[in-house]
């Protein structure tokens, strides 16, 4: 004998932004709620978050009677305050490493190593030249 559907009781929005049927169980361990969407079929979570959420928000029609869950808190819950994301610093990009120049850099000194070899080889020479 196939099992006939549980009515609606009433409507919400469902994730997808459509109007889900909100129905309820009448078997089971609890008289769980459940939705059913045209484009997202049916979600029969029983967590307390998911079903204190369709207790309390759903619009229920007119004259039926919704047996609140086992897991549903008897006074509706406050908003949470939204939880403030911190993004985590980013860390510096590591600058690109600096070639060395296929030249070796000239400095400033202007005698520097050229004045000494020249003093050098002055002195070495000198008594040569003089003799011949």
């Amino acid at each position: 004998m196939p099992r006939a559907n549980n009515p609606t009781l009433g409507n919400i929005r469902c994730e997808c932004g459509l109007m889900a049927d909100v129905c309820q169980a009448k078997r089971g361990k609890g008289r769980f709620l459940y939705t059913r969407c045209a484009d997202c079929g049916t979600d029969q979570r029983t967590g307390k978050v998911q079903q204190t959420r369709l207790y309390y928000a759903s619009k229920w029609r007119e004259g039926v009677e919704v047996v609140r869950p086992p897991n549903v808190p008897e006074q509706q819950p406050e908003e949470p305050a939204p939880v403030q994301v911190i993004e985590p610093k980013a860390e510096p990009e590591p600058q690109p490493k600096k070639e060395p120049d296929a030249e070796p850099k000239k400095n400033g000194n202007k005698g520097g190593w050229g004045l000494l070899v020249a003093g050098l080889a002055a002195v070495v020479l000198l008594p040569f030249k003089g003799g011949m």
